[in-house]
């Protein structure tokens, strides 16, 4: 469990967001070599419900992403401000 410590002062973060990522071949690698190009069709992606969340100042390596077990402000904001729009 990650502490707040790990999380960027407020008002100085950067945060990304990933709501599906490619879904690499082969599997334990880090591309999409089979097509040269990784494809968004719902066969070649993995959802992520909620979201990989990542401070891009604490971790600009995107080792940690930040779960709502450990960050439930920074989620319950990302759902307020994304899905409720939508």
């Amino acid at each position: 469990m990650m502490s707040s410590s790990m999380v960027s002062p407020p008002g100085s973060s950067v945060f990304k967001a990933f709501f599906f990522t490619p879904t690499f071949s082969p599997e334990d690698g880090a591309s999409c070599v089979h097509t040269h190009v990784c494809l968004c069709t719902p066969e070649s992606v993995t959802p992520h419900a909620p979201p990989l969340l990542y401070d891009l100042r604490g971790d600009p390596g995107e080792a940690r992403p930040l779960t709502p077990r450990s960050q439930p402000d920074l989620h319950m904001d990302l759902y307020l401000d994304v899905y409720l729009d939508l």
